[in-house]
């Protein structure tokens, strides 16, 4: 199932707390649409609305993206007692009254099953934020997209093995550890600071360094999951090859491999030259007018985040269109989806599956 790009629908933003405050739970964080400001926002959790607020003016956003006129007009902030200790939560934006945009993550009133939280370098290597609620809030919030894709396709009680590629220090696996319906969860990853930290916090997980080319210390087929949330986004074309190869090598015959790329709306939003368009102009990339990625892929920014743990020129900042990743992974995997916007609403999502030799 290829899923079609619908740009206009798509909306950007994150939760900056999600966490108990006493017998309630606080949520705050971030929406915005491109085109057209949203007037209130509505929380839900298990599907059950329990309340309605204007938005609220936030002008760190507004700095952030200041050829978006309404920027800073995309705050919320609630706080609400919660229907069950844990489930599912939804940020609604409404226009008009009516629903434009949303939100959505899960939450748990015992957050401190998730275990130790990693010293703050650590988190700023892979979040670029020291804010400790944000670490947490934003890490389960792409365990959910990932859990919600992995149940699209398959069951994850069915995962006996699974690898967070890619883990850092635990901003995704923490939450695989304390879902606990998969028995064996590996993470591996080339920073080997965050791998030891690792390695002491969560003593039910199977943590390693690895190299920055393959192969990695596992046979084959060993794998009935992969996840790689914010890898291919950092590694130049060639590299990809090379892993998407290693990926096959490792996943066993007909299991999942999960991987998020920066698409149309992530180079929308973070390509180095958007303050030289117009609001017009990049309105029009926004609705999928233009293309913003040229020649499929960009590959050659320089990101400085794993100054010192990477070498040189190793890690990029990468932007592919969904005509580049169709072509150029095809060969190694099925492509069951590339959902634009698919984990956190920001980068895209390709869920592929290993064929069946």
């Amino acid at each position: 199932m290829l899923l079609r790009p619908n740009l206009r629908k798509l909306t950007r933003g994150y939760f900056s707390i999600v966490k108990p405050n006493g017998d309630a739970i606080r949520v705050t964080g971030w929406m915005l649409r491109v085109d057209r400001p949203f007037d209130t926002f509505d929380l839900r959790l298990n599907g059950r609305w329990l309340t309605r607020a204007a938005t609220l003016e936030n002008t760190d956003i507004g700095k952030a993206f200041p050829w978006i006129p309404h920027a800073a007009l995309s705050g919320f902030n609630f706080l609400v007692e919660p229907p069950a200790s844990s489930g599912r939560l939804e940020v609604r934006g409404n226009i008009g009254g009516r629903k434009a945009g949303r939100l959505q993550t899960t939450y748990r009133m015992d957050i401190e099953a998730l275990g130790p939280v990693p010293p703050v370098p650590l988190m700023l290597r892979v979040t670029g934020s020291n804010e400790l609620d944000f670490f947490l809030a934003d890490g389960q919030r792409v365990f959910t997209d990932l859990v919600d894709a992995v149940e699209r396709h398959s069951q994850l009680r069915k995962v006996g093995r699974m690898l967070d590629w890619g883990c850092g220090c635990g901003r995704v696996t923490m939450h695989f550890l304390a879902d606990g319906r998969i028995s064996e969860v590996h993470g591996v990853d080339i920073d080997g600071e965050a791998i030891a930290w690792c390695q002491q916090a969560f003593p039910r997980g199977r943590f390693q360094q690895n190299q920055l080319y393959p192969p990695l210390p596992f046979p084959d087929g060993y794998f009935d999951l992969v996840v790689a949330y914010s890898v291919f986004t950092h590694l130049d074309r060639n590299v990809q090859k090379q892993w998407l190869t290693e990926m096959r090598r490792l996943i066993a015959p007909g299991g999942l491999f999960l991987a998020t790329i920066n698409g149309e709306l992530g180079a929308l939003y973070t390509f180095p030259d958007r303050a030289a368009r117009s609001f017009t102009e990049r309105l029009c990339e926004a609705l999928g007018a233009r293309s913003m990625i040229e020649g499929g892929i960009i590959d050659s920014i320089d990101d400085p985040a794993l100054k010192g743990v990477s070498p040189a020129g190793y890690y990029r900042g990468v932007f592919q269109n969904r005509a580049y990743t169709l072509r150029e992974w095809s060969p190694f995997f099925e492509i069951l989806e590339n959902r634009e916007a698919g984990v956190g609403n920001y980068q895209d999502l390709v869920v592929l599956r290993r064929r069946r030799d």
